[in-house]
């Protein structure tokens, strides 16, 4: 999945959805849009076949500068039914976050990742990581 260096998307997931389906959907609905009906089945199991694990959520401390995500990381989910929030930054470009604004029946928020990101934790926040399989 083509993930654009410069915009920062969101993807809710309400209570009781599961992470990795809602994802995988989200992923769906893109390549309908991007690459049309022909060959999506091929697409998806391809994306399905990179990746590796979900990683537990983990307590990250406020930082006062912006850190990488793990080298293989596809996405990174935010807990954000805590105070605080998670920034991302392409450089020192804010593109957007997740945090408090986004919990109207919604438990986490999954942000598409892409490789020369950073983020930024404001106040401790809940974070996973959707890592693919690290290239040979």
């Amino acid at each position: 999945m083509n993930i654009r260096e410069d915009v920062l998307q969101k993807i809710k997931v309400d209570e009781g959805k599961d992470v990795l389906t809602t994802y995988f959907d989200y992923a769906l609905e893109k390549l309908k849009v991007e690459e049309g009906e022909d060959g999506i089945e091929e697409c998806m199991r391809k994306i399905k076949e990179t990746i590796s694990e979900v990683t537990s959520f983990t307590t990250m401390k406020p930082s006062r500068n912006p850190v990488p995500a793990p080298d293989n990381t596809v996405a990174i989910v935010v807990d954000v039914r805590k105070r605080g929030s998670c920034r991302v930054y392409n450089t020192s470009k804010w593109l957007g976050g997740a945090g408090g604004a986004d919990t109207a029946n919604t438990k986490v928020v999954i942000m598409p990742w892409h490789h020369s990101w950073k983020y930024l934790c404001m106040g401790e926040m809940e974070i996973a990581f959707i890592l693919a399989f690290p290239r040979p």
